[in-house]
């Protein structure tokens, strides 16, 4: 009896140290930068757990509110649903306890001219970051002191209108986040970007501004700029861009053809993503002037390493009939599907002597038009001296196996003379069998362009050297065939050396 006692005595201490609230028992400190990582309404809500929690949420130092996630009683109107938000933000900020805000987020629909205290309060609590999506129509009552905040680091602004003061001082921000914003001028839209000298992190979306762009910071390393769907800048007599960073690492370019750009000390840009959006008609009609100023912006970024081409940027250098300037450090290269840009491949590969890897990840043909369109590939007469020396890897995306497409690989194949890897992705659709077919029909087009380009030594017996080259096609050759009934992925290579093997014991060979 006495060791049954024992037992439930030591079950009933395991059971009470499993219940116990560890948490509680923590630092006040920590639990408050626990709940930071929560939407403000949850860590308020935590007041009502016991009575040492009542006060527990005040000491949180990110601050994230939402008017959209904010519990209103039932059947409340609008007004009501607004005074209520309104209020919350007031009692949170009025009782918090920190003297440092880390974060302070604000995504309000309402018409409410508080918002500038808000703001203030969050910035007179050394503000680290400001991340605020407002309403377009009268933003413009942001706090001045936004602008001479000298702890902010991080500022983020979506939908809203600037109108930047005379005093702008922000010299410790390092990342600046515009979306869907409207500058009131091109002098705010100046004061904003010279005035941030530890610049890094510039993201431009769906932003609009007059007939000039520029944008001049020693410490930029990342630029976004993706604006073409918001404000149409060839519509803008004259439009231009100028940049100056020379410590940019990273461009992603996202617009029409300006009719001018300055692109100055880019001499760091390791990676860029240009996306030139191509409107044909205005282009046919100003080809010269869209061709130098493209030119020109390719003449900027001559120094990249990485370059990714869009379709319509293929397209859109095309029509502008661009020179383009030798690219020496560029090493990678991918290229969207073009309907009319693939005469210009030549040139992009003579302008690139170092190229080593090159990608088509959407393939050479748009799907939709591949029925009724074919590649207007004239292979250069003089062969690039990257496919002579430098180019070892092409890959090649969305693959269908038509003649056109065959032709441009059996001219990679014939004349990239240090090519280590090929990998193809074939997207196939249809019956498994009419897949299968295709797929095999390219695995064996590919094996005969390797024994053909195969140089064969005398001495040595021919079985030999059909499975020194096999191996060689093996180790070079990569093919992922996707075929759709399946839902998955199968590798080539056992049912096309099948083949071969089968063709060669036959006598078929």
């Amino acid at each position: 009896m006495g060791s049954i006692s024992k037992r439930q005595k030591l079950f009933k201490a395991v059971n009470l140290k499993e219940t116990e609230d560890r948490i509680s028992n923590l630092p006040n400190s920590l639990i408050g930068h626990i709940l930071s990582f929560l939407p403000t309404k949850c860590a308020v809500r935590t007041s009502i757990l016991s009575t040492k929690w009542k006060q527990m949420w005040t000491l949180i130092s990110n601050l994230d509110f939402d008017s959209s996630q904010i519990s209103h009683p039932p059947q409340s109107n609008a007004d009501q649903c607004e005074k209520s938000f309104v209020k919350f933000v007031y009692r949170v900020l009025l009782l918090l306890k920190v003297s440092s805000v880390n974060k302070f987020r604000l995504s309000y629909s309402g018409t409410s001219v508080n918002v500038n205290d808000w703001v203030s309060a969050a910035l007179s609590r050394n503000g680290r970051e400001i991340d605020l999506s407002l309403n377009v129509g009268w933003s413009d009552l942001l706090p001045s002191d936004l602008f001479t905040c000298n702890t902010l680091v991080i500022l983020k602004l979506r939908f809203v209108a600037l109108s930047v003061p005379n005093l702008v001082c922000l010299q410790s921000l390092k990342t600046l986040h515009l979306e869907s914003a409207e500058f009131r001028d091109d002098e705010s839209r100046k004061r904003l970007f010279c005035s941030c000298p530890m610049l890094e992190d510039l993201v431009l979306i769906y932003c609009a501004w007059e007939n000039f762009l520029s944008i001049s910071a020693p410490a930029l390393k990342s630029l976004i700029i993706d604006c073409v769907t918001w404000y149409d800048c060839t519509e803008v007599p004259g439009y231009r861009f100028e940049l100056n960073a020379p410590s940019l690492l990273y461009l992603k370019y996202v617009e029409y053809v300006a009719e001018g750009y300055a692109m100055k000390n880019l001499h760091s840009l390791g990676r860029a993503h240009i996306d030139l959006g191509s409107s044909m008609d205005r282009l046919e009609v100003r080809r010269s002037v869209y061709g130098i100023s493209a030119a020109k912006l390719f003449q900027g970024i001559s120094n990249v390493h990485s370059l990714q081409l869009t379709g319509d940027s293929i397209e859109a250098l095309y029509l502008c009939r661009c020179k383009l300037p030798v690219l020496h450090n560029l090493t990678s290269l991918e290229l969207g599907v073009s309907m009319v840009g693939w005469q210009l491949l030549p040139d992009l590969l003579e302008s690139s002597p170092q190229l080593r890897t090159l990608v088509f990840e959407e393939g050479l043909l748009r799907t939709e038009f591949s029925m009724e369109y074919t590649l207007k590939w004239d292979p250069p007469q003089r062969v690039p001296a990257c496919l002579l020396f430098r180019l070892n890897i092409i890959d090649l995306g969305s693959f269908e196996g038509r003649q056109d497409e065959l032709k441009i690989v059996e001219y990679f194949l014939k004349n990239a003379k240090v090519l280590k890897t090929l990998r193809i992705s074939m997207q196939l659709f249809g019956n498994k069998e009419d897949q299968l077919e295709i797929a095999q029909a390219v695995g064996l087009f590919l094996l005969a362009i390797s024994l053909s380009t195969y140089t064969y030594d005398q001495d040595n017996d021919y079985s030999e050297e059909l499975l020194i080259c096999l191996v060689d096609f093996i180790g070079r050759w990569v093919v992922t065939v996707e075929i759709d009934d399946l839902g998955g992925k199968l590798g080539g290579f056992v049912w096309w050396i099948s083949l071969v093997v089968e063709a060669a014991i036959g006598g078929t060979w």
